[in-house]
């Protein structure tokens, strides 16, 4: 036997973020237990559930074993000791701890190390770890619960043959039977221990050291009884409860589903209900799309694969279950370009011959012309969707994809330098001469204006189904969205491979619009407000800042439009002339 104290032999460790170990430092001996160690061991207990910087409690022991019982060279000074006395019982002080205890079974954990098991609040295991009840075989009378304990954990049946036969139960018997919550890898068995308290201390802990209590106290009644004394806790609770407390409680569920919201991880390629707001919705869905061996059917299929295999972390896309020709995706702007953070929504629906034919492309604009590419009126003008001139590698064929449209649109349209896409400029891209430098950072200068404006746009009407996502996005990138904004307006503005200083006019619009984004965006930073009144509140601030009529550019310059405008204008001269030559 160790010479050792009984400081060294139980180890406590406290830290700072409220989890507190207690480790059964006896290896060679398989942890067996002293009893100076057993009084050391109900001491430190004890003092870790009146600690109030601690919240989770973790146990287990060092080496191959969690505990292997009492050490039976010196059973005597055990057994004779008075089993009554609490203050000097572990188990005791486990049981009265309110604070939660997390058994991490590392290895064998027999009779008083079983025991000890038992008197924590839930076990993780690893797969090495055994449970054994000897205490028939060596003549010892339980005296820490086992023999009630284990039969309502698994049932009577298995606890008498557990204990009667002395029978080892293996981690993974264990975690079947309900005994063990979690089996794990022995060299994870701490790291899923502390996860768990880490769950534990994240929630409201007044509320974890009742509900805790109310468990324990319920399991000893019977379920009458037990659902009276839960009824009985919740009123006592809630009358004792100070109108701060409940603010308290509402700002902790309100800041509770926010970062739930805020953790769920916006997934990169999803199928979703119909879009009510698709650009596309009126279109007529032919039969190829509803026949599902169709050769259309099985390529967009094989499309939506793809997407989801394949798309990058900065393009987003839904498809629909009732309308598998229409598409929305969102693409992030770059860094490095006037369209940094910005968040850019195309509609697209596949024709009825497709993939023979390319896609239809509808860009939400908002009225803004931010790329020589992207009109006002929604039009996307690329060669691989036939919208534009191109090399018969550039245009669409039968074997293009939607990923490569996506792709092209953020790599060719939303570039660092997009006034060389303007036709007949693009030569001037490969030139650095003062004159081109100047032409393009202008054009920039207005396009980042433009990028901004678009931000406050999608805030204020977010496409159908990605309004989570839009408030999200923003939340996150407030502080770069504002220091992109500064450093435009103070610094030197870097686009691609030139940095010159910013226009006076430039500053005094991105003065104008720091001040618009700064208002909307603390709106989305808010803590303990739910996305959806963010959303509100966004609408009501941003309200003013939206036209009360856009006009339909598309309408704008149809023929019909044009050739109806002509008449009036006509007609109107035709009467001011007449009455001028007759006065």
């Amino acid at each position: 036997m160790e010479n050792s104290s009984p400081e060294n032999l139980i180890l406590v460790n406290r830290e700072h973020d409220g989890v507190a170990y207690v480790i059964i430092n006896r290896p060679k001996s398989l942890n067996s237990l002293t009893r100076p160690m057993m009084v050391r061991m109900a001491r430190e207990i004890k003092s870790l559930a009146s600690d109030d910087s601690v919240k989770v409690i973790i146990l287990s022991g060092s080496g191959r074993a969690f505990c292997s019982g009492v050490d039976l060279t010196a059973a005597e000074d055990v057994f004779k000791g008075d089993v009554k006395d609490l203050e000097t019982d572990p188990v005791a002080q486990m049981e009265r701890c309110k604070k939660p205890i997390i058994g991490a079974i590392n290895g064998f954990a027999v009779t008083a190390g079983f025991e000890i098991a038992l008197a924590c609040d839930f076990l993780v295991a690893s797969r090495e770890a055994k449970f054994m009840d000897t205490h028939a075989r060596f003549g010892i009378f339980p005296s820490w619960g086992l023999s009630q304990k284990l039969s309502r954990i698994i049932g009577p049946s298995r606890a008498r043959e557990a204990s009667l036969a002395a029978m080892p139960v293996t981690a993974e018997q264990a975690e079947r039977w309900g005994l063990v919550n979690h089996v794990v890898e022995g060299s994870e068995l701490l790291k899923k221990a502390r996860q768990i308290a880490e769950a534990i201390i994240k929630n409201n802990q007044d509320l974890v050291l009742r509900y805790k209590s109310v468990i324990n106290d319920g399991f000893k009644l019977d379920l009458g009884h037990a659902l009276s004394l839960e009824k009985e806790r919740a009123h006592e609770y809630y009358d004792g409860m100070t109108k701060e407390q409940f603010k308290k409680m509402q700002e902790f569920i309100a800041g509770f589903d926010e970062n739930q919201a805020a953790n769920v991880e916006f997934k990169h390629f999803d199928v979703v209900p119909e879009a009510s707001d698709h650009h596309f919705k009126k279109s007529k869905q032919t039969e190829n799309f509803s026949k599902v061996n169709s050769f259309v059917c099985r390529k967009i299929m094989k499309e939506w694969k793809s997407l989801k295999k394949d798309l990058p972390e900065s393009i987003y896309v839904q498809v629909y279950d009732t309308r598998i020709d229409l598409l929305r995706a969102v693409i992030i702007g770059n860094k490095g370009t006037p369209y940094d953070n910005g968040l850019f929504f195309f509609d697209i629906c596949l024709p009825s011959n497709y993939p023979f034919q390319p896609p239809k492309v509808y860009y939400h604009a908002h009225g803004l012309r931010l790329n020589p590419n992207l009109y006002e009126n929604g039009k996307v003008c690329l060669s691989l969707i036939n919208t534009w001139f191109g090399t018969d590698t550039e245009m669409w064929t039968q074997n293009s994809t939607i990923l490569q449209v996506l792709i092209s649109i953020q790599g060719l349209v939303l570039n660092d330098r997009p006034y060389f896409n303007e036709p007949g400029y693009e030569h001037g891209k490969n030139y650095i001469c003062p004159k081109w430098t100047k032409r393009f950072m202008a054009y920039n200068e207005e396009v980042f204006i433009l990028s901004c404006k678009s931000m406050l746009y999608a805030l204020n009407n977010p496409p159908k189904n990605f309004e989570i996502f839009v408030v999200e996005h923003f939340r996150k990138h407030t502080d770069s969205i504002l220091a992109s904004v500064m450093d435009y307006q103070d610094y030197h503005l870097l686009v691609g491979s030139c940095s010159i200083k910013a226009s006076s006019t430039f500053k005094w619009k991105l003065r104008k619009m720091h001040s618009q984004l700064q208002n909307v965006l603390d709106i989305v930073s808010k803590p303990n407000i739910n996305n959806w009144e963010k959303l509100k509140n966004v609408n009501k601030a941003t309200k003013w800042m939206m036209p009360k009529f856009m006009f339909r550019f598309d309408f704008m310059f149809s023929p019909l439009f044009v050739l109806t405008a002509f008449v009036l204008i006509f007609r109107l001269l035709f009467k001011y002339a007449s009455s001028y030559i007759l006065h």
